[in-house]
């Protein structure tokens, strides 16, 4: 989603700004180098890390429901 065509004008649009700076300065302390002002790559960190949690939240809804469905046909038969 960081590098679709589409997208990277917003991103860059928010992240070089007055928004990106304050994410700089507030993560400096914290040692946290992904930059995201001047065209780091903090943006892509960000929305991998969204990723990353949106698959993992996914997976385990899945498996409940799966598990769920398995005990509910065993009490079934």
């Amino acid at each position: 989603m960081a590098t679709d065509p589409a997208v990277v004008p917003y991103l860059k649009a928010v992240f070089n700004g007055p928004v990106g700076m304050t994410l700089d300065s507030f993560l400096a302390p914290l040692r946290v180098f992904a930059q995201f002002a001047n065209d780091g790559h903090g943006g892509e960190v960000v929305f991998g890390i969204i990723g990353i949690v949106t698959v993992l939240v996914a997976g385990s809804m899945w498996r409940k429901r799966k598990l769920q469905g398995d005990a509910h046909s065993a009490t079934a038969v």
